[in-house]
């Protein structure tokens, strides 16, 4: 928190007014054309060269920085499927929790809407800030280090480790339960067909060596894939919900336990009462992803302020409205 309020009340080019330059210009470290006694001056010192503003770098170092780098486009679908999870299916129970009325959907999107923009503003901010600094933060506790003192940043590091790895536990539990029942559902039997022998496989074969990635890029594909997988069961869940599959009287709905069952207009509009915290919890983690900031600015192509910018608004109204999909629907 203190480092966003130190983002957002110093500017890109206010942070780097502070260290005397202005919009990424080299400044000499000695001035005037001579010294004392009208003897000419020794010569200036190279004149240092920063990261912010517009002279980054040179075309050639630019160039070869980019090098193993994600394109715009790359990097937009891996922050949009690190913002999508499984968890998007929970959202509507979250709506459920604050009533069975249509009048529950207008807070509820105003909700996942409002904190959709206010974490797509923190994570710019942290892009801002690592676009100011003199050299790239390789992750957020680098970054406190720098900005505000290290006897501090392992708290930051800490809550960057705990998050993730809270996220990892939950997919190992879904993962196991999925393919000990794909295994199960083959006819393995035996230690192959449990869950632990999944969880065992799907982390050293695919976890372990998608953790050893030095870029994003890599990832892109897959990414692309998974989003599209979001996007078509959102469209199938409409499809059922427009059909009345789950509905009273409706294909599935002898299928579905009596207490999972929904109720319409029943409880009525409670979305202005303690309830709303369920769905607000929810949506506090729709878009939990800023442990990564500095992953995604370091491996955009040509990551200036602007766009980054344009990653970031992309990435996350495109969530944004993932969410709003799976929760109506």
């Amino acid at each position: 928190l203190p480092l966003l309020l130190f983002a957002s009340s110093s500017s890109s080019s206010d942070y780097a007014s502070s260290l005397g330059i202005a919009d990424g210009l080299s400044v000499p470290r000695s001035s005037g054309a001579m010294g004392s006694g009208g003897r000419p001056a020794a010569p200036a010192a190279p004149a240092k060269t920063f990261r912010g503003g517009a002279a980054k770098a040179t075309a050639s170092a630019s160039k070869d920085a980019s090098s193993g780098k994600s394109s715009l486009s790359a990097s937009a679908f891996n922050l949009i499927k690190a913002c999508v999870g499984s968890g998007v299916l929970a959202l509507p129970a979250g709506v459920a929790a604050i009533g069975d009325s249509r009048a529950c959907l207008g807070p509820a999107t105003a909700i996942i809407v409002g904190l959709g923009a206010i974490s797509a503003y923190s994570f710019l901010l942290l892009g801002r800030v690592n676009d100011a600094g003199e050299t790239e933060s390789a992750s957020l506790g680098d970054m406190w280090t720098k900005e505000v003192g290290a006897s501090s940043s392992w708290l930051v590091t800490l809550s960057c480790l705990l998050t993730p790895l809270g996220a990892a536990l939950a997919y190992s539990i879904m993962l196991g339960d999925m393919l000990s029942s794909l295994a199960q559902a083959a006819g393995v039997k035996g230690v192959l067909a449990g869950r632990r022998a999944g969880i065992l496989a799907i982390s050293s074969l695919v976890l372990y060596p998608l953790c050893n990635l030095k870029s994003l890029a890599a990832l892109a594909p897959v990414s692309m894939v998974a989003v599209l997988g979001v996007i078509a069961t959102a469209l199938f869940m409409y499809l059922r919900m427009a059909g009345g599959a789950y509905a009273a009287g409706g294909a599935f709905f002898d299928t579905v336990a009596p207490h999972l069952r929904a109720s319409f207009d029943v409880i009525g509009n409670k979305a202005y009462s303690p309830s709303i915290l369920v769905l607000g919890g929810m949506a506090a983690t729709a878009y939990l992803v800023h442990f990564s900031a500095m992953d995604f600015h370091n491996n955009l192509e040509d990551n200036n302020v602007k766009r980054f910018g344009t990653l970031v608004g992309v990435s996350f109204g495109v969530t944004a409205i993932i969410n709003v999909m799976f929760m109506m629907f």
